[in-house]
């Protein structure tokens, strides 16, 4: 039978002690001893991965570059359709029917279909949620990475909200928005 390097490294002889097939030197076997001579095969090991990691990130985020310009795509034909806003899951491409959507900071004012190539591009990193939804003071039609909660976590997500600089948070099932503004009314204000 042929000997592996592991054979090498933890192969026990008779003697009740490891060998470790450089030199003709023995070591114990204790857990100590496994752990120091497994040591250079881990760091070896896991450059590796790392390595194959990176490869894979750079590989398909040429592809993603492709992927993020035809769903930004579909996500602008989505937004002429519905004129009055909505939330679209990224990896479906269906409006959830629960949840409380709360748009991310860092996304906000995107109005132009360049700007929504960066929103999808941050909803992809983070929770895979665009949001779309007219602004009826300014005539602007708004684009946003979303965050959704469960319906039962109102409280996070107003914070979450508040966090983020946002007016309002939308309740999904019910079609119900919750202002964030300061001087909304005693009855939504949480």
């Amino acid at each position: 039978m042929k000997k592996t390097v592991w054979d090498y490294f933890f192969a026990t002889k008779s003697t009740g002690r490891a060998y470790n097939g450089f030199r003709g030197k023995k070591r114990p076997t204790t857990a100590a001893a496994k752990i120091f001579l497994s040591l250079p095969r881990m760091k070896q090991l896991l450059f590796t991965l790392s390595l194959c990691l990176c490869t894979a990130l750079v590989l398909s985020s040429c592809d993603g570059n492709k992927s993020i310009d035809g769903l930004a795509e579909q996500v602008w034909e989505y937004a002429k359709s519905h004129p009055d806003g909505f939330t679209l899951d990224l990896s479906t491409m269906t409006e959830p029917e629960q949840g409380i959507a709360v748009s991310y900071a860092a996304t906000q004012g995107c109005h132009s279909r360049e700007a929504l190539t960066r929103v999808i591009r941050h909803a992809k990193w983070h929770c895979g949620y665009v949001g779309g939804w007219l602004d009826t003071d300014s005539g602007q039609y708004y684009f946003d990475s979303t965050r959704l909660f469960p319906e039962d976590r109102l409280e996070a997500a107003i914070a979450f909200g508040r966090k983020n600089g946002q007016m309002a948070v939308f309740i999904l099932s019910t079609g119900t928005e919750i202002s964030l503004r300061p001087s909304a009314s005693p009855a939504y204000a949480y």
